[in-house]
């Protein structure tokens, strides 16, 4: 096992590039700026898909598949002309208040039956 250097390391030459990483590895890291270019590259390619299909949809089927611009005009006029915020905030406050009393229930109800196992049979 002689760990004799190789010819271009003898010359002066730069090393060889390191390998690259396969795209799918498990537990690995990515820096901020791959993440931004992913996710961009991944909003992109959603809404490409949503166009496509909103084009490959038969002309009397498109009300049920608007296209992305279409969707966005109806938004900004809600918001803007129709005082949609205030029916969203409504909404919003429904979903708080139900998310908070399901939590009210369910996190007594998970510890009785994570401590107590005849709590547990009952329930189950």
């Amino acid at each position: 096992m002689n760990s004799a250097p190789t010819g271009s390391e003898e010359d002066g030459a730069a090393p060889a590039r390191a390998a690259r990483k396969p795209f799918l590895e498990l537990l690995s890291t990515t820096s901020a700026t791959q993440t931004a270019l992913l996710g961009a590259i991944g909003a992109a390619g959603f809404f490409l898909l949503w166009l496509v299909g909103h084009y490959l949809t038969a002309v009397e089927s498109q009300r049920f598949l608007p296209s992305p611009q279409h969707v966005i005009a109806t938004l900004v006029s809600l918001f803007t002309e129709k005082e949609f915020h205030s029916d969203v905030a409504i909404s919003a406050m429904r979903i708080f208040v139900s998310f908070l009393a399901a939590c009210i229930v369910a996190i007594p109800l998970g510890l009785l039956m994570g401590c107590f196992s005849k709590v547990r049979a009952l329930v189950n």
